[in-house]
């Protein structure tokens, strides 16, 4: 998931003031770091132990030029918790849901780490072990989800266009002693 801001196409303050500098790399490398210190922080409000840390440690300045910046992750769910919609098995026959308390946060891999072989129970949709001639059922396979709500974590254009501003104001603030010390 990438994000471009380009400096163009932000609020007319901003740009007055980011068309001011003149050394413009300077503020969009601290503007997208920025913006990038804020999703991290929005992504481990969210909680939990590994998956919202792992979205926040993915977030990255990616690119910068003289007049755009690329804020983005590589997570494989960064996308999809930002703007929700239908998950699909591509490179496996279905997803596997965890439907019990054991069973969620693992993948079936680290289940199976827990020395409980899982299989299929045959005509069905689901996953699960054998222990004392009973079965216990772990993970449903299906092909696709339901379509998920979204749950932003990414700052959104207002956020975005205020840590411009800042980043805008102490540049140029820090442009004007420069050139006075001069």
């Amino acid at each position: 998931m990438d994000i471009r801001i380009d400096k163009v196409k932000v609020e007319k303050t901003l740009a007055d003031l980011a068309g001011r500098l003149t050394q413009p790399m300077r503020f969009l490398k601290t503007w997208g770091n920025s913006v990038a210190k804020s999703a991290r922080a929005n992504a481990r409000a969210k909680g939990g132990r590994r998956f919202w840390r792992g979205i926040a440690q993915s977030v990255r300045l990616q690119q910068v030029s003289d007049d755009t910046l690329i804020v983005g992750s590589d997570h494989f769910a960064a996308a999809q918790k930002q703007f929700g919609g239908r998950i699909e098995a591509k490179n496996k026959e279905a997803l596997t849901i965890p439907i019990t308390e054991e069973a969620k946060g693992k993948t079936v891999a680290e289940f199976k780490m827990g020395g409980r072989p899982l299989f299929r129970l045959p005509g069905s949709n689901v996953l699960g072990y054998s222990a004392h001639g009973e079965f216990f059922p772990e993970y449903a396979l299906v092909k696709r989800t339901k379509p998920q709500k979204a749950d932003p974590w990414f700052p959104d254009n207002a956020e975005v266009s205020a840590l411009g501003m800042k980043e805008a104001e102490f540049w140029l603030k820090k442009e004007i002693k420069e050139a006075a010390g001069a």
